[in-house]
């Protein structure tokens, strides 16, 4: 069960080891211009494994759960699915129902976990696989798997190097349940925390932060929703800078520093964030050079 393109390296590396029924995915949404329906990524791969492909939008449906007990699943797999399994299906499978999360739970439950812990400036994260029951992430783990957190890493690049993880931390819990060589640990409750789905006004810098909490939004939320200021009254995505700590006089968000070496140079709370790319409304992406080049932007300017 998956639909996003986190997904997809596990549906490959399972079906490539094991006998997969049945392929479960949301169903085909409009997109473009001409809002056509377009199958989505896992559907499209299931369908060139000869996988059957169901696409129920609600899995209490009776037909769903009389299908699902026919086929008699050893096990079922959950990754970045986006719907709830309730507990009728939970209880079908031989063994049980397990869940790949992108965090160390019971860490970062919830929707966001990649971006929240670049967001908190962890130094590690990962994937844990777990035995889903019907409280959101909250079930029994099977096994954790660790990686670190490089300084320069964005909630990009970590989300591209946990879903291949996840495929291999999967397919390794598979084994081990396979064998019975595994024992069900129980989250801690108390150190429970949560990534809540991350709504576009979060991604909003604060200039009055310090300079690691704006580097931190700025990976944390690239390349989407994309941390944003203004730029006279238009918005303005930053999408990489370096920063520098010193001792800063100006208001935060004034522009103190253009450097053909270094970037745009904006004031924070305890130094410099130098802007590297942006990308302002309706616009591409651009190298600060260019941006330059193009838009008249000096010292003193505050951004909002």
């Amino acid at each position: 069960m998956g639909t996003s393109r986190f997904a997809l390296p596990s549906l490959k590396k399972i079906a490539k080891n094991y006998d997969v029924i049945s392929v479960f995915t949301k169903k085909d949404k409009p997109r473009g211009r001409g809002m056509r329906l377009k199958e989505g990524i896992v559907k499209k791969e299931a369908k060139k494994l000869n996988i059957e492909v169901k696409t129920p939008e609600n899995l209490l449906d009776k037909k769903i759960i009389n299908y699902l007990k026919d086929k008699k699943p050893d096990l079922m797999v959950v990754v970045s699915y986006g719907l709830k399994i309730p507990e009728k299906i939970l209880k079908i499978p031989k063994y049980f129902v397990i869940n790949a999360h992108a965090s160390l739970l019971p860490k970062y439950r919830g929707a966001s976990p990649i971006n929240k812990a670049i967001l908190e400036g962890d130094k590690k994260t990962g994937i844990t696989v777990f035995k889903l029951d019907k409280n959101w992430d909250a079930g029994d783990i099977i096994e954790t798997y660790s990686v670190e957190i490089d300084k320069n890493e964005t909630a990009e690049s970590l989300w591209e190097n946990l879903r291949h993880l996840s495929a291999e931390a999967l397919l390794d819990s598979i084994e081990k349940i396979k064998n019975n060589d595994y024992e069900l640990e129980k989250q801690d409750e108390s150190r429970a925390t949560y990534a809540y789905k991350i709504n576009k006004s979060n991604a909003k810098i604060n200039w009055n932060k310090t300079i690691q909490n704006i580097d931190r939004q700025i990976r944390g939320y690239y390349s989407w929703p994309g941390a944003f200021s203004y730029y006279k009254n238009k918005r303005m995505k930053i999408l990489s800078a370096v920063i520098e700590k010193k001792e800063i006089n100006e208001k935060p968000g004034t522009v103190v520093d253009i450097n053909p070496n270094k970037g745009i140079g904006v004031a924070a709370n305890n130094g410099i964030v130098y802007i590297k790319k942006l990308k302002l409304a309706g616009k591409k992406a651009m190298d600060y050079i260019d941006f330059l080049n193009g838009y008249d932007i000096s010292k003193g300017e505050i951004l909002g």
